[in-house]
C-alpha cells in the first residue's frame, strides 16, 4: 500500500501523487491458469518472467529459437546448484507484453506477441499491448 504522508502533521491538509496504472491481465480470456513446476536449479528468474522448461521438464528463461515459451513465473526465485523448487507458472491468459519480463531474443512487439503461439498444451497464454498506457 501507497502510503502519502501529509507535511504538517495534526492540521488539515491534502497532499497529491500522480499514479500511472499498467494492467497486467487485459481481459478474462483465455482462462487464467497456473501449474507448478520444479525450477532448474542455478536460475536467477523474476517476477512475470517469459519461461520455458529444459530437457528435464523444469524451468529455464525462454528464448527465442532455443526454449520455446510456455508460462509466466509468478514470483521471483533463485536456485542454487543441485536445487530445484516447485513454483507455480502461469499457462493460460491475456497478457500486457509491457509487463513481461522477456529475454533479449524478443526485441520486438511481433516477436513477443507470437511467443506463446503453438505452445505445448495447456498453454493458452494470449500477449498484447495496451495503446493507451504505453510511453511514447
Amino acid at each position: 500500500m501507497t502510503n502519502i504522508p501529509f507535511t504538517t502533521p495534526n492540521l488539515a491538509g491534502s497532499d497529491t501523487e500522480d499514479f500511472t496504472q499498467f494492467d497486467f491481465l487485459l481481459s478474462d480470456t483465455p482462462t487464467f491458469y497456473t501449474e507448478d513446476f520444479e525450477v532448474a536449479a542455478s536460475q536467477d528468474l523474476a517476477v512475470y518472467e517469459v519461461v520455458g522448461v529444459d530437457g528435464s521438464g523444469r524451468i529455464i528463461p525462454a528464448v527465442l529459437g532455443t526454449t520455446a515459451a510456455i508460462g509466466i513465473t509468478t514470483a521471483p526465485i533463485v536456485t542454487g546448484a543441485g536445487e530445484n523448487p516447485t513454483l507455480q507458472i502461469i499457462r493460460g491468459g491475456h497478457f500486457n507484453g509491457d509487463m513481461l519480463v522477456w529475454d533479449a531474443t524478443y526485441d520486438t512487439d511481433a516477436k513477443k506477441i507470437a511467443a506463446f503461439r503453438g505452445a505445448a498444451t495447456p498453454t493458452n497464454i494470449v500477449i498484447a499491448f495496451n495503446k493507451y498506457n504505453r510511453a511514447s
